[in-house]
């Protein structure tokens, strides 16, 4: 049983970068006990991707049976897990052989550049779509301000190969025992902070509302689980986080949960071009949740152990 998998050029328009990441990712991993993902298929010439006759490019990897996927943990040994998982594969890639892993996405978690996006398309507002926006742009402004500067610190931290998208839908777990077996959609594996790992499994393993939820004082921060991210995380990674990362961990969860509201804003008001919707306004009430996330991480504190 198989996944095959469209590649959006769209986003991901290096394709030689994302084609020599993945063959090497994947190559590592298969000597490795470790850490689990779902093994590539090759094409007749040994390539992760192939071009169809009517150009669209696609891959295929092993079905991951008996996982099961969520959006966001339901216990603190849950998040743990789920953060052991991504510390280790972060931990597996640092023996990768060859040099640093290429950028797939250049500036994919660059805040300010972002920002700047978000405010040009505000201005022009190509769908008149700002007025029902507009309280939603303020949030934004407000939370912009007190991260993008904090943004530039742990852009600085050290640099390492991570998966940078380590949210809990990136995992499979075991339908049985609910263990973290594999670690998927690893197009966005390239140099970064961890502090990108940790943050974004702040966001989705330390709070559980769903990304769109609609009831937003129902969104708290769950201190057990968000500790139990850091220290699953570092504990995977076998690396405690330095003085400066730990100084600018209270920061890591409201940096990832405001750029990915800052995205969902932006592309509301361009017209849903980026994120997939099943409704009219999703990615705007999106946006919304992901503002009040930043906001009790912010409030949070959290500092880890």
């Amino acid at each position: 049983r198989l996944v095959c998998q469209a590649v959006n050029e769209r986003i991901f328009n290096d394709l030689d970068a994302c084609e020599e990441n993945l063959r090497r990712i994947d190559d590592h991993l298969r000597t490795q006990d470790d850490v689990r993902v779902p093994m590539l298929r090759r094409t007749e010439d040994g390539r992760v991707h192939h071009r169809s006759s009517i150009g669209t490019v696609w891959r295929v990897a092993d079905f991951a049976a008996g996982t099961v996927s969520g959006t966001v943990a339901r216990t603190a040994d849950e998040a743990g897990r789920a953060a052991h998982a991504f510390g280790t594969y972060a931990r597996v890639l640092q023996s990768l052989p060859g040099g640093p892993l290429r950028q797939t996405l250049p500036g994919f978690h660059a805040l300010a550049a972002r920002v700047a996006r978000f405010e040009a398309v505000v201005a022009d507002d190509p769908l008149a779509r700002l007025a029902e926006a507009r309280s939603s742009v303020g949030a934004a402004r407000r939370l912009q301000a007190i991260v993008v500067p904090v943004s530039a610190e742990i852009g600085a931290l050290p640099v390492i190969s991570v998966h940078n998208d380590a949210k809990m839908a990136n995992l499979r777990f075991d339908a049985r025992s609910g263990e973290a077996r594999y670690v998927v959609d690893l197009d966005t594996t390239m140099p970064g902070s961890v502090l990108f790992d940790i943050g974004e499994l702040l966001r989705t393993a330390a709070i559980d509302s769903v990304e769109d939820v609609l009831d937003l004082d129902s969104i708290r921060v769950h201190m057990d689980r968000a500790d139990a991210v850091i220290a699953g995380y570092t504990e995977g990674a076998r690396a405690a986080l330095d003085a400066r990362s730990k100084r600018l961990l209270p920061f890591a969860g409201p940096l990832m949960t405001l750029e990915n509201a800052t995205r969902f804003l932006t592309d509301h008001l361009e017209g849903d071009l980026y994120y997939a919707i099943t409704y009219t306004g999703q990615n705007l009430v999106r946006a919304r949740a992901q503002l009040r996330v930043a906001e009790v991480l912010l409030a949070a504190r959290i500092m880890g152990a």
